[in-house]
């Protein structure tokens, strides 16, 4: 919860976070309070993982809406919109570790080519290409 919190920090307190960060590199003096120093670089790392980490967790979020978005209004027919939604469904809504690489692979082989198609025909014909090609 601590990191999503330090997620909503704006960027100019990250960009604040790395000045200090690169500040007290240039001023490090041994003779002052080195574990302080170390502290402070500890606590400020944390604070940059954590947010890496969250804007990992928020764009995996809006992967699938966004996959929606960039496939789902070019589609033509009904079957292809069918095909386009299920293959975003698995490769973004799904936690990663559940989909396969080659089940991954088929499906960006459908989003690739599906959307444009104008006839059931080509659906069928696409779907056994990517099939054949990644599974």
């Amino acid at each position: 919860m601590l990191c999503w919190n330090i997620f909503a920090l704006k960027y100019e307190t990250l960009e604040y976070v790395i000045y200090t960060i690169i500040q007290d590199t240039h001023l490090l003096n041994f003779h002052s309070n080195t574990m302080s120093y170390l502290a402070r670089i500890s606590l400020y790392g944390f604070f940059l993982t954590c947010l890496v980490g969250a804007h990992g967790v928020a764009k995996e979020k809006y992967g699938y809406e966004d996959c929606i978005l960039d496939h789902l209004d070019q589609a033509k027919i009904d079957n292809a919109s069918r095909f386009i939604a299920k293959a975003c469904e698995e490769n973004y809504g799904s936690p990663a570790g559940q989909v396969s690489a080659k089940q991954r692979s088929y499906n960006e082989c459908l989003l690739d080519h599906m959307a444009q198609v104008e006839s059931l025909d080509a659906v069928i014909r696409i779907r056994t290409a990517c099939e054949k090609k990644f599974r």
